[in-house]
């Protein structure tokens, strides 16, 4: 469950950019970034906590300073800023859960409707703050295009581009040659283990190749009923750090799914095998299910640390052939990182490319990206 705590109060995402270049600027307490960005004390605070719950700047003894994340903010033009936004949205847990419950509702949904579903997520918070907080929470979806107007209420926008981030054209390099067999082992993991794990934060759920979370409600659910009835699943692979953590290299989408059922973030919803589960979370599960669910035992194959970042990308690449299956250009932005992949994205991000396909290319799943890619592959080669 959430608190307020989780849920931000600071309406314009134009003052939260204000407030990550204030403290860029100096601005170390709430009272001075108040005054930063012309806002009172108490609206000072709210944008500082807005701040941080996007991850752009953190709380250190009492002083604000920039994240990794807020630098790179800085450092970003407009429609970057709101591509960054975006990213920060789908991997903060509580607003990940908003957008889930947005997108069930194909039909739409109203702002009393969301404030229902904020408060059957939260704990012991009034309606009147949930009520002030879901006004920040749909300005914030609206402004960076999660969801559109429809009539009188507000719906997923299923036009949205599955943001991915690029690298150095020169770091990574491919096909690759190995010298020598992959340092792996074969590792069993409970689901009660790897919770624990993440709970400490020796999981890093987000490396730089990982898709956003993409899973739909009924197929996090319909993992769930696989785990619950031992049905045989493929493997995780994790890389082994230095310092003891884990790398997600394959397994994101089922590995965020138990954490967040574990962590009743969502309830089940379109089991075909087990119907009596649906609208059950995890806390609601009779305790013998709940114990099957935690003690079902996972295959984790652990690349050891010796394994070069590059070879990870490889096999990342090698081994994306099952579950929500990788788009040909979700690959290809994955595993050729640079200059290219950017390019493609800010051509597919100009007003000229927009007006040329009028609405006709989805940007869902890069396939305007690819539109772009074929028509330079045609232009460069001269194809007839």
């Amino acid at each position: 469950m959430f608190n307020k705590n989780d849920i931000p109060q600071a309406d314009s995402l134009e003052k939260v950019a204000e407030t990550v270049e204030a403290v860029n600027d100096g601005a170390r307490t709430s009272e001075h970034i108040s005054q930063a960005i012309g806002y009172s004390d108490r609206q000072g605070r709210y944008y500082r906590h807005a701040a941080e719950v996007l991850g752009f700047i953190f709380n250190y003894n009492n002083n604000a300073k920039l994240t990794d994340s807020g630098v790179s903010f800085l450092n970003s033009t407009k429609d970057e800023r709101t591509v960054l936004i975006r990213k920060a949205l789908y991997q903060n847990p509580f607003f990940n859960s908003v957008i889930n419950f947005i997108e069930t509702n194909q039909e739409g949904f109203s702002e009393d409707e969301l404030i229902n579903y904020i408060s059957s997520i939260t704990d012991n918070e009034t309606y009147a703050t949930i009520a002030r907080r879901a006004k920040t929470i749909l300005s914030w979806l609206f402004e960076v295009m999660i969801i559109v107007e429809n009539e009188e209420n507000y719906k997923f926008n299923d036009q949205i581009e599955d943001d991915s981030d690029g690298d150095d054209p020169d770091k990574f390099k491919f096909p690759l040659t190995y010298d020598q067999e992959v340092d792996i082992k074969e590792e069993w993991f409970s689901v009660f283990e790897l919770i624990r794990k993440i709970k400490q934060n020796k999981v890093v759920m987000n490396p730089d190749f990982q898709r956003n979370l993409v899973w739909k409600p009924q197929q996090k659910s319909q993992f769930i009923e696989s785990i619950i009835l031992n049905i045989p699943l493929p493997p995780l692979y994790f890389r082994k750090e230095l310092n003891g953590d884990y790398i997600v290299v394959d397994g994101l989408q089922r590995t965020s799914t138990l954490n967040d059922f574990v962590s009743d973030k969502f309830q089940l919803s379109g089991l075909a095998a087990l119907p009596d589960l649906n609208g059950n979370s995890f806390e609601n599960l009779e305790s013998r299910l709940q114990a099957r669910i935690e003690d079902r035992k996972l295959l984790v194959y652990i690349l050891q640390p010796q394994v070069p970042m590059k070879v990870v990308y490889d096999i990342f690449n090698r081994i994306n052939t099952g579950g929500t299956k990788l788009e040909r250009q979700e690959i290809r932005n994955c595993i050729f990182i640079g200059k290219s992949t950017d390019l493609l994205k800010l051509l597919a991000s100009t007003n000229q490319f927009k007006e040329a396909i009028d609405g006709g290319i989805s940007p869902t799943r890069m396939k305007d990206r690819e539109a772009i890619l074929r028509c330079l592959a045609f232009t460069i080669f001269d194809f007839e």
